[in-house]
């Protein structure tokens, strides 16, 4: 038997915007109701062609509205910004050389190459002249659809085989950093690998593009660890393999944090690796702030705020830029307050979470919905009792010709009416023996019994 508890616990975030018969779905706060066979429908109150509107109905059907939006927890759109070739062009023609175009349009490792390579040497500063309508509209896509997979470019991969092939530039990019740092060490496997790899570029590109799922593999430990020790580490190649750009880009610009910052990785390599390991696998939020980060941000350069930075206290840290750290009295008083610093912004990240993830409440959980005038308890299996009634479900608009289930297409629910068969329909004329709604409202007409 279907009951109005049984209704009221449909759950909403599950319903498709319309119905299987292209009405709007009631649960999204719109409700249409269509005619059907042998229903007079303004015995039901619902307005006909060139009849007045029923204003009680409509101040219930807003009055609804109101109450269910109110407890509905508003998710905001995720935005982007779009990119133009306007000003992706702008920035190749003035900075490109070092790699400006690149980190406009979020290609940061790109970006870091250029800037330490000078463009690769102008040659792939004058590829990009031809290619950059595809790597803008590759950027939007990915900016729009975040979810997408990436697929490897041939392109990318040959720019960076001629002529850092020799380092193992392409190899990093398709993800093989055992034999990237195999070339770094051994001058592209002295030429020869280097020279065999213009032939096999195209499978390997082929290969990661067909892997299934996601293509991203667990950071190795003897990878990480290799990228660390090496002189490669001063550049933050670690903090790249590990997929943390904006590190990675401040260790390219400050030299491993003035060096302190590179030495310090080598005894945290491993907890590094593992960290990227559980974001990637979705067990630790990419949020999340860690107090050995900030650490090194305070030391030595935290005289320019850059620990202020980390956790989001943006106008801290351009005072400190301006006053050298308060006079260096501020920086020095931060090392007593920088672990507050990340248990407040990770607080403060798990109450944002929360309430994204919180679900638009279902109109079971809406208590201010009153009871509807013809509900009446029946007899449930097994001695139970539940709310059954034949009018407009209750918390739904006075306007519903009968009782149904959001969703359903417009088929009738009510028991006693679908074993007289509804699909077959009544008989031209009024439903015999219901009130309406406005005789139920005023106690006029009582429900048959």
């Amino acid at each position: 038997m279907h009951t109005g508890t049984e209704m009221d616990c449909v759950d909403k975030n599950t319903l498709p915007p319309t119905t299987s018969n292209g009405v709007s779905n009631p649960a999204y706060g719109s409700v249409v109701s269509t005619p059907q066979p042998g229903i007079n429908q303004s015995h039901w109150g619902v307005n006909q062609p060139g009849a007045p509107v029923d204003q009680s109905a409509v101040s219930s059907d807003q009055s609804f509205q109101t109450s269910s939006s109110s407890q509905r927890t508003v998710r905001p759109a995720q935005s982007f910004s779009k990119k133009t070739m306007f000003e992706a062009y702008l920035l190749w023609l003035c900075v490109g050389l070092l790699g400006g175009h690149h980190f406009y349009l979020r290609r940061y490792s790109f970006g870091v190459v250029y800037f330490c390579t000078f463009g690769l040497l102008g040659i792939g500063w004058l590829v990009d002249l031809v290619r950059m309508y595809w790597l803008v509209k590759q950027a939007n896509e990915k900016a729009e659809n975040p979810w997408l997979r990436q697929q490897f470019s041939m392109v990318d991969a040959y720019v960076l085989w001629f002529p850092f092939g020799f380092f193992g530039y392409h190899l990093f990019y398709l993800q093989r950093p055992a034999q990237g740092i195999l070339y770094i060490t051994t001058g592209g496997f002295f030429g020869v690998g280097w020279l065999v790899d213009l032939f096999r570029i195209p499978y390997m590109v082929k290969s990661m593009n067909a892997l299934p799922g996601p293509y991203e593999k667990d950071r190795h430990l003897v990878e990480s660890g290799c990228l660390t020790f090496y002189l490669t580490g001063i550049a933050g190649c670690h903090h790249f393999y590990l997929k943390r750009p904006v590190w990675g880009i401040l260790y390219t610009f400050t030299l491993g944090l003035a060096g302190f910052g590179w030495l310090y990785d080598w005894f945290r390599f491993v907890i590094l690796t593992r960290r990227a390991n559980a974001i990637k696998n979705g067990t630790l939020s990419s949020s999340k702030k860690f107090k050995d980060d900030i650490f090194i941000l305070w030391f030595p350069l935290g005289i320019l705020g850059f620990h202020h930075f980390y956790v989001h206290r943006y106008g801290w840290g351009f005072l400190y830029i301006c006053t050298f750290g308060l006079f260096f009295l501020g920086w020095f008083a931060d090392i007593f307050r920088i672990w507050s610093f990340v248990d407040e912004f990770n607080r403060q990240e798990e109450e944002r979470e929360r309430e994204t993830r919180q679900p638009i409440p279902t109109c079971a959980q809406q208590t201010n919905v009153p009871a509807h005038p013809l509900s009446r308890e029946v007899p449930e299996v097994g001695g139970a009792t539940a709310t059954s009634h034949l009018g407009p479900s209750p918390g739904l608009p006075a306007t519903a010709p009968y009782h149904w289930l959001p969703g359903s297409g417009g088929e009738r629910t009510d028991p006693g009416i679908v074993e007289q068969g509804l699909g077959g329909g009544f008989a031209e004329g009024e439903m015999p023996g219901l009130p309406t709604y406005e005789e139920a409202m005023t106690g006029s007409k009582q429900l048959p019994l």
